[in-house]
């Protein structure tokens, strides 16, 4: 039996197939490329593979669907397995600055889960970027005092310019970051408060 790797292309695809209720691989790529592709996407070599070992580690089921005078078409479902893999995937933290936004696929994903479990999702990425903020602020400080204008400072050095622009979009990111985790909590925790009245 193939060990599926969690490197969360295993994930998306499972999160789309139990969304939509069951998909061809074909249909996967193409729900992607209407929804998450500004922030995750994966080509037909990655899909089909993941698809096979999914398969493989009984996470998701086959079945052949009426091809309407077409050959017949076949669809994967997500299993009891799969569902819990899902389940499970979705209450760990995200990777923080991955290229492909983990974070966001997982809250993209989260009405399959509690709001409160969004929530953490949410405050950890908050933590991550006011981290980043305890970092970069003061080493943008220091930086501009050690090679800034004034005596003795060597104020042409070249990489400097650059390495202030970069501190400056991680700094103007986080910032960013702060305020929309803010927001979102806020968001987040409303849909949590109906979540118990209905006594879910």
């Amino acid at each position: 039996m193939t060990k599926v790797e969690r490197s969360s292309t295993a994930e998306a695809v499972l999160g789309i197939l139990d969304l939509n209720g069951g998909m061809s691989g074909y249909e996967v790529r193409k729900f992607m490329e209407e929804s998450t592709a500004n922030f995750w996407s994966e080509s037909f070599g990655q899909i089909y593979p993941t698809l096979k070992k999914l398969l493989d580690d009984g996470l998701i089921k086959t079945e052949e669907t009426d091809g309407g005078g077409h050959p017949a078409k076949k669809k994967y479902r997500v299993t009891d397995a799969g569902a819990a893999r899902l389940q499970e995937w979705l209450t760990i933290p995200a990777r923080a600055r991955v290229p492909r936004n983990e974070f966001l696929l997982k809250l993209f994903f989260g009405g399959l889960a509690q709001p409160k479990e969004m929530r953490a999702q949410v405050e950890a990425w908050k933590t991550v970027a006011e981290t980043d903020l305890l970092r970069d602020e003061p080493l943008l400080k220091e930086l501009q005092m050690k090679f800034g204008k004034g005596p003795g400072r060597p104020i042409d050095y070249p990489p400097l310019p650059y390495w202030l622009m970069t501190l400056r979009y991680g700094i103007a990111e986080a910032k960013m970051t702060v305020k929309w985790c803010n927001e979102t909590l806020a968001e987040l925790k409303k849909l949590d408060d109906d979540y118990v009245k209905r006594g879910v």
